[in-house]
């Protein structure tokens, strides 16, 4: 991988020369534990979005199905946002997914 700087937040290209973020949150937990799950895209659009970091999402296994719409809007960690509202954010503060 190859770095570049824009701005103040340094661009990172991959193995295919396409831009990746600069933090990248890994996850495989799928609906089944719904706080565990919605962690990530709570670290992603409050945490690093919030200050401008960019930031992507790798979603892993059971992960993946979180991005259904059906799935995601029954998706409700205990102590933090809907799932769907916090998709809503990372779509409105440009965060990206990998899958």
């Amino acid at each position: 991988m190859h770095g570049e700087r824009r701005g103040e937040t340094t661009c990172v290209k991959g193995a295919e020369g396409m831009d990746m973020a600069t933090l990248l949150i890994v996850t495989s937990t799928g609906p089944r534990d719904p706080t565990r799950a919605s962690i990530p895209f709570h670290i992603a659009v409050n945490g690093a979005a919030a200050v401008e970091q960019e930031c992507g999402i790798a979603l892993a296994g059971d992960a993946a199905d979180l991005l259904k719409k059906e799935i995601a809007g029954g998706v409700r960690g205990v102590g933090l946002p809907a799932l769907a509202d916090l998709l809503a954010g990372c779509a409105q503060k440009r965060v990206r997914f990998y899958g």
